[in-house]
């Protein structure tokens, strides 16, 4: 790593530590799930907090995301985040509480959809208010559901394989 000497070795470790390892992912469960709305749910867990103890931001963004595209792929073709807006309201300190995250579809359009998503405490508060602008090609009509992690996985192994090219 270089590191450029005119930073002390202080703000050289804080930078550090902010890179950490989140996880919890596999802990979100969906609670509901209709046409153009999803409810997800999580009790907060260490593996999901920042280096301040709080939920880790990039926690939000990968479960809003994940919760926008469920609520338009359950009336559109597998869609695909063009855009997205975060407004951290409230911090959720990670102490095992109980988090739901609301999707709710605002305007579905032929190819582009909005979705609003709101991270909500134990207490009610809203914690996260976040807007994504999706596209999604179609309605349904009887295609694959989207593959699981581990099917994804073999697929871009084939793909790598087939080019004569190992995968990191």
């Amino acid at each position: 790593m270089r590191v450029d000497e005119s930073l002390d070795e202080q703000r050289v470790q804080g930078c550090l530590n902010i890179l950490c390892d989140i996880g919890g992912f596999g802990d979100v469960e969906c609670e509901v799930l209709e046409p153009g709305h999803v409810v997800l749910a999580f009790n907060t867990s260490s593996v999901m907090r920042n280096p301040y103890g709080d939920l880790h931001g990039g926690f939000y963004m990968t479960v809003s995301d994940m919760a926008a595209c469920m609520a338009v792929y359950t009336n559109a073709s597998k869609p695909v985040t063009l855009q997205c807006n975060f407004n951290f309201c409230e911090g959720i300190h990670v102490n095992g509480q109980r988090v739901t995250v609301d999707a709710r579809v605002l305007r579905k359009g032929k190819t582009i959809q909005v979705v609003n998503v709101e991270f909500i405490d134990e207490a009610g508060t809203v914690c996260l208010h976040s807007s994504f602008t999706t596209f999604a090609k179609k309605e349904l009509a009887g295609e694959e559901p989207f593959p699981t992690q581990e099917e994804s996985l073999e697929t871009v192994r084939t793909f790598f394989a087939e080019a004569g090219r190992e995968m990191r």
